[in-house]
């Protein structure tokens, strides 16, 4: 229903209302759904964690992923 998409995107434009530059998110290996739509969002994976929770007895690793909401342009070449 794409119900997660329309709530990541409001909360993206509201957070650039707001003046934030950046998002930061993590997640747990398991929410593959999740990781699934963050990247197809263009959020950058830029580190995991192999301890991230304790769940059912094991460790499960977590993902760290960010996004610049306003990047820079490239320069235009005249």
């Amino acid at each position: 229903r794409g119900l997660a998409r329309m709530l990541v995107r409001a909360t993206e434009r509201q957070a650039r209302q707001e003046g934030c530059r950046v998002l930061n998110l993590d997640v747990r290996d398991t929410q593959v759904p999740a990781i699934t739509l963050f990247e197809t969002l263009e959020y950058v994976r830029w580190g995991t964690h192999p301890y991230y929770a304790w769940v059912n007895g094991h460790y499960v690793p977590g993902h760290f992923f960010c996004k610049l909401l306003n990047p820079p342009k490239p320069p235009v070449d005249e």
